[in-house]
């Protein structure tokens, strides 16, 4: 029988949970497949496929089902830092036999007399060659100079020859002086009709084409979005049917809701709720389960242990750090600068990825009046500009996935769903969080 582990799988290939999804088309109307959208893209001679969708939205397990992990060549983004580093990296994951080819330098030296071999073993090939000399007064010394011939055209010969594909992961964070010259070379490699993948997040998708113009019309983008509260629910009902499990369908929406659109943070807290009622593997016979809410926050409480965002958080609480902050008294007790009641809004009920900036029931403006003791929050001008402050520092000092983003005719897109459930289930916005939701 399958144990709780074997069904709800967060890090990994979701084999008893998978959900093949379909979106609407913005423009069209019509229903998309992006499964069908990849396998068509590959089979297009001279394309680059790029995956793009939000961080942890399960674009690079939707790839796997459709192309075994097993075939692709993964090289993360972030390894990319020098000329060499592409094709070095490849050639070491397929143990490509790189032909080299040796120079000689020779000095001399008077009043010596030497005579013998060297041998020089250089990755997997072993180079051979002579020091020596004769007479009494001078010394010749030979050395071997390793040469790598073609590093591009082994690994790419070696791509095509065993059918891989090459998987280049968050192309943003290829440094910035290596970027203009990776697109060339994914380029040349797509002229050969090497099978490329890149997989980026959605405010970045325009960058391979921003650093190599002539990549335009080479790439074929493949676009995932968050998760409906529908689609993620799927995820449990299909995993607790495996376990023969039936859980009340309140608490599978709530927890849907916390997900934030994200089915790795779905499969994980379902694998926590399991844990909370002492479901190890399947039941013999069908059991039903009326999660209550303590047990649901138990369930919270135990995966923000395994989440921590704490070090993104402080960097948006404190920079920039204005000479004469704002301050406003919070509900409740103490007080919040201009930054932290910035934060708090994004952690207040409902959990959403997408806050309108003003005009709208639940905006941000709308929230940052909730939390603060008059029920007057900052004006406009001064929350766009908090926010703007923020959405710099989040994409320029934050670490691999910037956090969120915003735009005034928009709001704010939180770009990490844990970073949003860091906020909610975590220290002092978690009891804001709570004091607020109960004046409501």
């Amino acid at each position: 029988m399958p144990s709780r582990f074997d069904v709800f799988i967060a890090g990994g290939f979701p084999t008893h949970t998978y959900v093949h999804r379909r979106f609407t088309d913005p423009v069209s109307k019509r229903m998309r497949d992006p499964e069908n959208e990849i396998t068509e893209a590959f089979n297009r001679p001279g394309m680059i496929v790029q995956v793009s969708g939000p961080s942890k939205s399960g674009k690079t397990v939707a790839l796997h089902r459709m192309i075994p992990e097993a075939q692709f060549v993964k090289v993360p983004g972030s390894s990319l830092y020098s000329e060499e580093s592409l094709w070095r990296i490849v050639s070491a994951k397929l143990e490509v036999r790189v032909d080299r080819k040796a120079t000689t330098q020779t000095t001399m030296e008077k009043g010596t007399e030497v005579e013998g071999e060297v041998g020089l073993e250089l990755g997997v090939v072993s180079l051979g060659g002579k020091i020596g000399g004769s007479g009494k007064t001078s010394q010749e010394r030979s050395f071997e100079h390793a040469i790598e011939d073609d590093l591009f055209g082994a690994a790419t010969d070696e791509l095509l020859r065993k059918g891989r594909f090459l998987f280049i992961d968050d192309f943003h964070t290829i440094p910035s002086t290596m970027k203009r010259y990776v697109a060339a070379q994914l380029k040349a490699a797509a002229e050969k009709n090497v099978k490329i993948v890149l997989a980026e997040v959605p405010h970045m998708a325009d960058d391979p084409i921003a650093n190599l113009p002539d990549l335009s019309g080479r790439i074929e983008r493949i676009e995932f979005s968050y998760w409906s509260a529908e689609d993620l629910v799927s995820i449990a009902m299909k995993g607790f049917e495996k376990l023969n499990v039936i859980i009340n369908e309140s608490a599978l929406l709530a927890i849907a809701d916390e997900s934030a659109g994200s089915p790795q943070l779905m499969q994980r807290l379902c694998l926590d709720l399991c844990k909370e009622l002492e479901i190890s593997e399947a039941r013999p016979a069908p059991e039903r389960f009326q999660v209550r809410l303590d047990q649901l926050n138990a369930v919270f409480g135990t995966t923000i242990r395994s989440v921590d965002y704490s070090a993104s958080i402080y960097l948006l609480e404190n920079t920039p750090k204005p000479a004469a902050p704002r301050v406003f008294r919070a509900k409740g007790e103490g007080t919040l600068t201009m930054n932290e009641l910035a934060v708090a809004t994004l952690s207040l009920s409902p959990p959403k990825i997408n806050i309108p900036f003003v005009a709208q029931r639940d905006s941000l403006e709308e929230r940052a009046a909730r939390l603060v003791a008059d029920d007057k929050g900052p004006d406009r001008e001064l929350l766009a500009e908090t926010f703007s402050q923020m959405t710099e520092v989040a994409q320029n000092k934050s670490f691999k996935i910037p956090t969120l983003d915003f735009k005034p005719h928009r709001g704010v897109t939180i770009l990490d769903p844990y970073f949003l459930y860091s906020l909610r289930w975590s220290g002092r916005y978690y009891d804001l969080r709570m004091i607020v939701d109960q004046s409501r």
